[in-house]
């Protein structure tokens, strides 16, 4: 009897192990599947599960650094490096991911020439796209965006079906506002992958936003088919329905989906269309109440702004309807003045000038991580800028980040002048609102 139960003890111990080896390799699998379907969320979240269960797993470790470099969060990428670096992995992939976390980040000297080596020596597929994905997500960061077309054009050239250089193309497409073109790819997407329900909403909205309103119903119509309880595919379709004279449908989707934890740019929208549905019916009341929210979840948008201000003029309510109108005035000199910067740079890339106005008026907007990566990016062309380092101390403080202020702060006292610095404040801003 004793012996029995030692016999079923030990067999129980040495279970243990070999339950977990099984559950890590289903997590592997299940990340190698969201990999390949670009799902970079539901791939750490497998891979995580993977890092819990067998933390010294030095290729566990070094997959969660490929995803977080794939998901941009850079800092947690070379966290987990540094751990499979400690756990023996091969230094010659640890140094390519490490430079393509550089390349992705901006910070082409030491990295581009290693990475264009790496695509003329050939090697596998894998390899080959992930290079091509870092060198185009950089290019694009950086605004060189010629080069990070050229890369696309290679690369889907290569490989017509990978999914993640539509999707990469599509982005850049949008980011050029070649509104055409994005829908040429984003329907490529949905050709390779049809149940990828964010780029089919993305299309919905492109045609809505063209006026093509039946088009973007039918695409909402598959969406709701797919994921009838999803907030997003109701917003869109109470956009739609609005557009189309269908009101009471639309106020009830419109607010049914408001309520619900969307992004702030999917709330703002819906606003909007409930604040113009509250207008139409003339309850300027409730008008003004959804574009405060409206403005309140996107405060860079300029029709926003002009919104309230008309409806704040049609309440009486006239020294705020003038502050929300010449808030609107500005923000739309931001934008279409951006949009002259992102063009010129497209061109010259090197123009530190432009990238110092850019990211003056991205501060001014509001959109402070993107403040802070464009004047990262003058750093890489002139390491002393001392207009950039007082741009930097200054933001990182008000993120609470004091040592790295302080570091700025110090480059700024020995720091160089940018010829006309004084002038790169932007389109004059007044007071937020």
């Amino acid at each position: 009897m004793v012996i029995a139960l030692f016999a079923v003890a030990a067999l129980a111990v040495a279970s243990v192990p070999v339950g977990w080896h099984a559950l890590t390799r289903f997590d592997l699998y299940q990340a190698e599947r969201a990999l390949d379907n670009v799902d970079l969320e539901g791939a750490i979240e497998w891979l995580q599960a993977a890092g819990r269960r067998q933390p010294k797993r030095a290729d566990v470790q070094y997959r969660l650094a490929m995803a977080y470099r794939r998901h941009a969060q850079y800092g947690l990428a070379q966290d987990h490096l540094d751990r499979a670096r400690a756990l023996g992995w091969p230094m010659r992939e640890l140094e390519r991911q490490r430079m393509m976390i550089l390349f992705q980040m901006g910070d082409f000297a030491q990295s581009e020439s290693y990475l264009k080596k790496l695509l003329e020596q050939g090697g596998s597929d894998d390899v080959a796209e992930d290079v091509f994905e870092a060198m185009t997500i950089g290019y694009m960061a950086e605004h060189r965006l010629k080069d990070a077309t050229l890369c696309l054009n290679y690369w889907i050239e290569w490989r017509p079906d990978s999914l993640r250089a539509h999707l990469l193309r599509a982005y850049h497409n949008s980011a050029m506002l070649n509104v055409s073109a994005t829908q040429a790819e984003l329907r490529e997407v949905l050709r390779i992958a049809p149940g990828r329900l964010a780029e089919r909403l993305a299309l919905a909205e492109s045609l809505l936003d063209q006026s093509l309103v039946d088009e973007a119903l039918a695409q909402c119509e598959i969406c709701r088919r797919q994921e009838p309880e999803n907030p997003a595919v109701l917003l869109d379709l109470g956009l739609c329905h609005y557009r189309l004279g269908r009101i009471e449908e639309a106020e009830f989707e419109l607010k049914s989906a408001v309520r619900e934890n969307l992004d702030d740019d999917l709330l703002a929208r819906g606003f909007t269309a409930l604040g113009q549905i509250a207008s139409s019916a003339r309850d300027l009341d409730a008008a003004a109440r959804f574009y405060e929210e409206a403005v309140e979840r996107a405060p860079q948008d300029p029709a926003n702004f002009y919104a309230l201000g008309i409806a704040m003029r049609g309440l009486g309510k006239y020294e705020l309807s003038a502050k929300y109108l010449e808030r609107s005035k500005t923000l739309r000199t931001h934008a279409v003045r951006l949009g002259e910067i992102k063009k010129d740079l497209a061109n010259d890339p090197t123009d530190i000038a432009l990238r110092v106005e850019g990211a003056t008026i991205l501060r001014e907007q509001g959109k402070k991580a993107q403040a802070v990566h464009w004047m990262n990016s003058v750093l890489h062309y002139n390491p002393r800028l001392r207009v950039a380092h007082e741009f930097l101390a200054d933001l990182l403080d008000e993120y609470g980040a004091r040592e790295q202020a302080q570091g700025h702060r110090e480059a700024a006292r020995n720091g160089t002048e940018l010829p006309g610095a004084d002038a790169l404040v932007g389109p004059d801003t007044p007071g937020e609102h």
